[in-house]
């Protein structure tokens, strides 16, 4: 573009925008000085001065609105939003609930067994189970529950508030003695658990739920096991029952019985159950 129609079309520009400054000042210099200052070199310095006009009036203009902008950038860059299938977890704080304490004695409770350092006859882990599968369990972790302090044997969490309806996935980690509940990869519930000990042991596996029953009773031992979730038909199911150190069941997997409730309410039949040793969702530990 020529020279002299580029400092047209700027003044045009500067005019329609409403900003006048004060007119240009020749630059002072030994050749303005000498009169040697050409008509060219002016139109260049003109060119200049209006794309400075320019600049300054938009970057007046702009200002507030980029400042505005940097900030809201700032603000959603600070605590982005995993997406579905992301390996990055958020917490979601929840408080610890402490089931009515036991005093260990020689002869526990119906249904369960003393647990002592070392198991009097150690059977061989029955082979891992996987059942047929009426719908694919998922068992990618998205959130989880932010505890203040760990769970003691006989404590749980609990805190589904804002999290949709959908089906469940439990994990029962035997060697972290935990089990954990999650809906749609968000971590709802946590608790201590019991399990099978000596020649009695909790089998590992996938294993759907098969049957609820709030008010079980066992046909083996007679033992009440309230809100009864069962996961093989010899015996092995998630039940309500006294959780402590000192004790073990018979390969079910106990806990307590505030906690069971909660989970008996809201789990259906054909959800999944795993259970494992050093659960690792999403390549991390649990607590």
């Amino acid at each position: 573009m020529h020279e002299s129609t580029l400092l047209s079309v700027l003044r045009y520009y500067r005019n329609r925008a409403g900003f006048t400054p004060d007119e240009p000042t020749v630059p002072e210099c030994d050749s303005v000085a000498k009169g040697a200052w050409r008509d060219t070199d002016m139109r260049r310095w003109e060119i200049r001065h209006e794309r400075k006009i320019m600049f300054t009036a938009l970057t007046r203009r702009l200002s507030p609105k980029l400042i505005l902008f940097g900030s809201l950038t700032t603000f959603l860059a600070a605590a982005p939003a995993p997406a579905p299938g992301e390996n990055r977890e958020m917490t979601r704080t929840a408080a610890v609930h402490a089931a009515p304490a036991v005093r260990p004695s020689t002869a526990p409770p119906p249904g369960l067994q003393l647990r002592t350092a070392e198991p009097a006859t150690a059977a061989p882990a029955p082979p891992p189970v996987r059942p047929a599968e009426p719908h694919a369990p998922i068992f990618t972790v998205r959130s989880i529950l932010a505890l203040d302090h760990p769970l003691a044997p006989g404590e749980y969490a609990w805190s589904d508030e804002g999290v949709p309806e959908g089906r469940l996935t439990v994990v029962a980690d035997l060697t972290a003695e935990r089990l954990y509940v999650y809906r749609g990869g968000i971590e709802i519930g946590r608790s201590a658990i019991v399990s099978g000990w000596g020649d009695k042991p909790t089998p590992l596996g996938i294993f759907p739920i098969l049957e609820k029953d709030r008010d079980h009773v066992s046909n083996i031992y007679g033992a009440p096991m309230p809100f009864m979730l069962r996961l093989t038909w010899d015996g092995i199911s998630i039940h309500g029952s006294v959780v402590s150190a000192d004790y073990a069941t018979h390969g079910c997997i106990g806990i307590p019985d505030e906690f069971a409730s909660e989970l008996f309410a809201r789990a259906r039949k054909g959800d999944y159950v795993l259970v494992t040793r050093g659960w690792k969702a999403n390549g991390t530990g649990r607590a």
